[in-house]
């Protein structure tokens, strides 16, 4: 059944969403199928607290590579990436990328070690795919500090957010007496 959308927000997201289901239709993941076994991830995923900040991640699939040998297994994660109007540069992908790689670590120790070459951002509007850089140990100090950043100030901003919500919803009252 076909319903029309509610408002004009509503239905711009819908066409964005389309958009995204047909550019991920012609996107090459043989980079990524070629590594290994790939598996869903439940749709509820832990949330990963960096300084002070519970950071939502949300990958969708995990790949593991059997063990060769006496090498414990090896994983990764793949997260999509779907904004549309901001497409991923070097830097932000290698930071998405650090930071997917930092959850696979923490969130999931018991899948193997993970690897950096198998966490993948896809960037679906810019029909790219990039892998968690090698070197991530500098990414994750900056992800820690802006999130200890965030920590810090964000008492002042919730106390300040709230205190306007209080202002709106007196003013409003005010309106229908």
């Amino acid at each position: 059944m076909l319903r029309e959308p509610a408002s004009s927000h509503e239905e711009q997201r819908l066409l964005i969403a389309h958009d995204a289901i047909e550019l991920s239709r012609t996107l090459d993941f043989r980079g990524i199928l070629n590594q290994g076994k790939i598996a869903a991830l439940p749709e509820r995923q832990p949330r990963l607290n960096i300084s002070g900040v519970s950071v939502s991640v949300h990958p969708t699939n995990s790949i593991t590579v059997a063990p060769l040998g006496k090498q414990d297994s090896r994983f990764g994660l793949v997260r999509p990436y779907f904004a549309k109007c901001q497409p991923l540069n070097t830097e932000t992908a290698a930071l998405h990328g650090a930071l997917l790689h930092w959850y696979a670590e923490e969130i999931f120790p018991t899948l193997g070690e993970a690897q950096p070459s198998l966490c993948f951002i896809i960037d679906v509007f810019a029909q790219n795919i990039v892998s968690a850089p090698k070197n991530f140990k500098q990414r994750r100090k900056l992800l820690g500090a802006s999130c200890q950043e965030i920590a810090d100030r964000w008492p002042a901003i919730r106390k300040r957010l709230i205190e306007e919500e209080e202002v709106r919803l007196r003013q409003a009252f005010r309106r229908t007496k």
